[in-house]
Parts: structure tokens; C-alpha cells; sequence
């Protein structure tokens, strides 16, 4: 087979939804096909296609083609596949010498599918057929194939010239997604909170540990503290507590009784466990006004705002408390009852260390349990021991972002899973809480780029690769591509 140095022209679409409208090419280049019987000129090729339909044209120009009268030239377009597994014959043109087509004229012509042209007759035969759409043409070449015959139909040269590539395969936006490393955690402090209702009888501020449920509210501190001291990868840094009294009665007593009960209680935990000064701490609230004004904002209570606008008043504590029992006394029963008993509370936090896992396959092990133990780092060195995408991976970040619901880098990599899973309504919240770092906003353009808002993608990638994110100029690459 002879071949010759064509260039041409690939033409690529993105197909929307059904139903298609028919997509315009562009006009393909002059080509210069020398055969024996001179120079055939192809132009104007045009592919266009719809839902059902593939539609071809072209220009094949004959006025420098010459024939002998006793011979013909076929000139038969067809399709072949990117495989080369299926073909199509296309309808075709015969160029026939003079004896040859009147030899056609007095015979019953051409077979079907082929139009007789005698040469000379035409300079320019404008070429259209119409062929069912399939889906192995999405991807395809069109070929002609020139066949110069003698008048027993002898084949003296054949020639196969490509005229135009078919690229009908969707343009679909493919993101690459940037995971971020989180930075080491050089000390790892966890703690544990909660608050214990410890109750003192009147105006005391010793401790009866079977006065009411105090053994129960304090049991809360001592198991918190037995958690961490039972756990050989925990120690602790620091106890505190803090102690609160409810508004009624006068601010100081209130503030003894505070004082006093609050050191009761951590002198309790201190004699149990004989946990040293160095890592105990208290303060106390000698009225809890924030608490009560919380109630408030979510009560139903009828003078809730004359009531809220007292309680956040710069009125000295005992005349705000005077001045509710005084104006509202129903209402200010109401609060004694359902709500001061809360505001009389001691919250604590057990601050400890965890020691590092550098070892994968442990952190893995302490991951199924007790993930909590796990630095941002510990997770993504796990996350990086799985395939990218794979449910292990996914779960890895996610667990991350539930642990540290606030952290940007761990927001980030929930973000780039869950666009990587399509799920882009949790990818923006999450991204929403990413900051905007490079690889965030990077992260952002990919966002906008799946979710098919080219112009909202490039600003990111712009401004991403101006911050030194080198995958935001491929993207961008990608996009000039789809939208072209």
C-alpha cells in the first residue's frame, strides 16, 4: 500500500444527554491524492452526527483527473473502527473513461449503492450519505479506498488514504485529587469532659458521697480518670475542675459556697488516687448566669425576654436576682424548680498524653478500637498503606474528619473523597471548612470543574497555580480540551 503524508484534522465532541442535536465539524483541509490517472482532490470533508445519525460530506474534485476511455476509478468511502474490528462501506463513486461508461449505460449501470460519473462531466462531485449511527463509531477513522481499473474490470492499483479521524467519545472532566499529609503532632493531648451534679446539703461544703446521687455524678470523674490510668499508652497531664452555683441568695455566700465545695470535690479525687498538686487544678463560677440565660433562649417561657434582658444586664448580681423574684415571682419559682438545680454543677477535664504509634500495622490495630488515640499523621500514614479510592481508604478520612471536625486538612481529604465518590453536596461542606491554603483552593476548582462550572474551576486553578499548585495548569489543559 502506498502511503503518503496526510495531515489530519481530529475532531473530537462532547455528547450531551438525549436527545442529540446534530454537531458541526469543522471543514477538513485540501488533500492531494496523486493516482495514476492524475491528481484527485478531496475537500470539505465534514462529519456530523446526532442521537440516531452520522452524517459525511465531502468535495472530491476531478479536474485533474484523467482517464483512459477503456478505464475507471472507484472511489469508495467506509468506516472502520479504532480496533479495526468493524468496518463500513460507504456509498461510492465510479469514474469511468468513456468507453466504460457507456459500456455501464448499455448494461443496467452501476451496482447499488454506487453513482456512475463520466469523467470530464463534473469537476466536482459534492459527496453526502447518511448512515445509522453506532456506538464502535464514536471512535473511528474515514477512509476512502481508490481502486483504478482496466476495462475487464483488471485492478491495475489500489490505495487506501485517510481522510478524516472520528472522536465522538465523550469529553468528560477527570479530576486528580491532592490528598494533603497532615503535620506531625509533636505532643498528643487528648482529654475527656463532663459535667458531675454533686449536691451539698444547705449552706455546707463538705462532701456525704451517699447524699443524694452523689455517688453516681461523682463516679462520672472517677471513671473518666480510670479510663486514661487503665490505658498503658495514656498518662495523664492534668486534672480541673470547675465549680458553679446557681443565682439565688447573696453573691458572696454563693461564692464560699462555690469555692469551698469545688475544692471539696478535687480533694476527694486527689485522696483516692493520690494524684500529685502538680497535675490538679480548680476554679470556680460563683454564679452561673451564662447558664441560666441559655435556659432562657431556648425556653417557651412567657416573659422569657423581659426576663433575658434582666439577666444580661450590668446590674450588680444580687439586685438582677432581686429584680426577677420581685417582677416575675411565678416565673422565678418556675426557674428554681426546673431550672437553678443544673446551674449547681462541677465540670471537669481530664487532660493526657498519648504516646505515638510509628508503626503502621499497630496504628492500624489502635484504629479498629480506639481511633481516637490517632494524630491527623498516624491516620494518612495509615490511609497511604490502601489503595487510593478504596472503601479502607475512604474510611480512614472520613474517620479523620469526624475526629477532628474542625481541622482544614482533615476537611480537605473529606472533601476530595467525597467528590471522588460524587457525593458533592458533603464535599462542599467540607470544603467549606478546608481554609484556603493552595491545595484547598485547588481543591475548590475541582469542585466547580466536576460540577460542570468551567469559568468558576478556572479562577481556582488560576489562582491555585499561581500559589505553586502544578496540577492546576493540567486541569486547566483539560478544560480548554472539553471546552474547545
Amino acid at each position: 500500500m502506498r502511503m503518503k503524508n496526510i495531515s489530519a484534522v481530529l475532531v473530537c465532541f462532547l455528547i450531551s444527554s438525549l436527545p442529540l442535536v446534530a454537531q458541526n465539524s469543522s471543514l477538513y483541509e485540501t488533500n492531494d491524492f496523486n493516482i495514476q490517472a492524475g491528481t484527485l482532490l478531496i475537500n470539505n470533508v465534514n462529519v456530523t452526527r446526532d442521537d440516531a445519525n452520522l452524517y459525511i460530506a465531502m468535495d472530491l474534485d476531478l479536474t485533474d483527473l484523467k482517464i483512459k476511455s477503456d478505464r475507471e476509478i472507484h472511489l469508495e468511502p467506509f468506516l472502520v473502527s479504532e480496533s479495526m474490528e468493524d468496518t463500513l462501506s460507504l456509498k461510492s463513486a465510479v469514474v469511468a473513461g468513456r468507453n466504460r461508461y457507456f459500456h455501464y449505460l448499455r448494461n443496467g449501470g452501476v451496482e447499488e449503492n454506487k453513482s456512475l460519473y463520466r469523467v470530464g462531466e463534473k469537476d466536482i462531485i459534492q459527496y453526502s450519505t447518511v448512515v445509522p449511527y453506532e456506538k464502535w463509531m464514536e471512535k473511528s477513522n474515514l477512509q476512502i479506498r481508490e481502486s483504478l481499473c482496466g476495462c475487464c474490470k483488471d485492478l491495475l492499483a489500489l490505495n487506501d488514504e485517510q481522510l478524516y479521524a472520528i472522536d465522538y467519545v465523550p469529553r468528560v472532566y477527570e479530576p486528580q485529587f491532592i490528598y494533603i499529609q497532615p503535620e506531625v503532632e509533636k505532643c498528643k493531648i487528648r482529654e475527656i469532659k463532663g459535667s458531675a451534679f454533686v449536691d451539698f446539703p444547705v449552706n455546707k461544703t463538705y462532701i456525704n458521697i451517699d447524699y443524694r446521687k452523689n455517688r453516681e455524678e461523682i463516679a462520672k470523674i472517677i471513671n473518666s480518670v480510670e479510663l486514661v490510668r487503665n490505658d498503658p499508652d495514656a498518662q495523664i497531664v492534668s486534672l480541673n475542675i470547675k465549680g458553679h452555683a446557681s443565682p439565688e441568695g447573696p453573691y458572696k455566700n454563693n461564692e464560699r459556697l462555690a469555692k469551698g465545695r469545688t475544692e471539696a470535690l478535687i480533694k476527694y479525687v486527689r485522696d483516692i488516687y493520690h494524684i500529685p498538686d502538680s497535675i490538679l487544678s480548680s476554679s470556680y463560677e460563683p454564679e452561673d448566669w451564662a447558664g441560666l440565660i441559655n435556659y432562657l433562649e431556648a425556653s417557651t417561657m412567657e416573659n422569657k425576654e423581659s426576663i433575658l434582658a434582666i439577666a444580661k444586664s450590668d446590674l450588680d448580681p444580687d439586685k438582677r436576682d432581686a429584680k426577677i423574684k420581685k417582677d416575675y415571682p411565678a416565673d422565678y419559682q418556675h426557674l428554681l424548680k426546673e431550672c437553678y438545680p443544673a446551674l449547681r454543677h462541677s465540670d471537669y477535664v481530664v487532660e493526657y498524653q498519648i504516646r505515638a504509634y510509628t508503626d503502621v500495622e499497630e496504628a492500624k490495630e489502635v484504629f479498629k478500637n480506639s481511633p481516637g488515640k490517632l494524630s491527623l499523621s498516624e491516620l494518612y500514614a495509615i490511609s497511604d498503606s490502601y489503595e487510593i479510592g478504596s472503601e479502607e481508604f475512604n474510611n480512614v478520612f472520613e474517620t479523620a474528619v469526624r475526629l477532628y471536625p474542625d481541622d482544614e486538612v482533615a476537611n480537605l481529604n473529606a472533601a476530595n473523597v467525597e467528590m471522588s465518590r460524587g457525593d458533592m453536596e458533603a464535599a462542599r461542606r467540607y470544603l467549606d471548612k478546608a481554609g484556603d491554603s493552595p491545595k484547598a483552593i485547588y481543591a475548590k476548582g475541582t469542585y466547580f470543574a466536576i460540577k460542570g462550572d468551567y469559568e468558576g474551576a478556572l479562577v481556582m486553578f488560576n489562582s491555585a497555580l499561581a500559589l505553586g499548585v502544578k496540577e492546576a495548569e493540567f486541569m486547566m489543559n483539560q478544560i480548554d480540551y472539553i471546552t474547545r
